[in-house]
């Protein structure tokens, strides 16, 4: 049996591993915590395309470049969940 889950749904949990966040310091409305992960990931996808751009070896930068894009995704799957708990779109659009 699994522990229930206390955040929005599973794309809010990965992107907050993600992140590296603790989840018992997020805000537990859904609308700041919504804003606090876009801060988050923007800030953390924009460090991560910084580092790619800083780099000569192409293996770093590459791993950087894919990092950013994990975020990007991630958190793109987070907003839409958070959304939809929200009201501000159904759970079928895409």
């Amino acid at each position: 049996m699994t522990a229930p889950r206390n955040l929005a749904g599973d794309a809010v949990a990965a992107l907050v591993l993600l992140l590296g966040e603790d989840p018992a310091t997020l805000p537990e409305d859904l609308a700041d915590l919504r804003r606090h992960l876009q801060r988050a990931a923007l800030d953390v996808e924009t460090q991560w395309s910084r580092d790619a751009d800083r780099t000569r070896d192409f293996d770093t930068s590459m791993r950087a470049r894919r990092w950013a894009r994990a975020v990007e995704v991630t958190w793109a799957l987070a907003r839409h969940e958070l959304d939809v708990r929200l009201g501000r779109r159904r759970a079928g659009d895409a």
